[in-house]
């Protein structure tokens, strides 16, 4: 032990996979190891309102920013990444605008 907190997210933001059943298997698996969890579970998509609030902050205080790229955009700088063997990552595009940019800009 290391003086840390034990929290316990549960991601259930994928309404397909996240049934009671699965959840149930995650708190049988956890409570099978013997593991004690300090605060939670907290589950995701009861949080949102929480993450809003922290997102809006974050936007006001400049130390986050909003991206404007489409989907065809991240999945085709992702493909073209993974062809020269690179990590794939977001390449801060919108990093430097506060404005909506179309993707089709340089």
């Amino acid at each position: 032990n290391h003086g840390g907190e034990f929290v316990l997210r549960i991601e259930d933001t994928d309404l397909e996979r996240s049934t009671p059943e699965a959840i149930e298997a995650i708190m049988d698996g956890m409570n099978w190891l013997n593991l004690q969890w300090d605060e939670g579970p907290y589950f995701q998509t009861k949080r949102f309102d929480r993450y809003n609030n922290v997102i809006d902050e974050m936007l006001e205080a400049g130390t986050a920013y909003k991206c404007y790229c489409s989907k065809e955009r991240l999945e085709a700088l992702r493909e073209e990444q993974m062809a020269k063997g690179e990590k794939p990552r977001y390449d801060g595009r919108c990093r430097q605008s506060h404005e909506h940019q179309a993707d089709d800009e340089p």
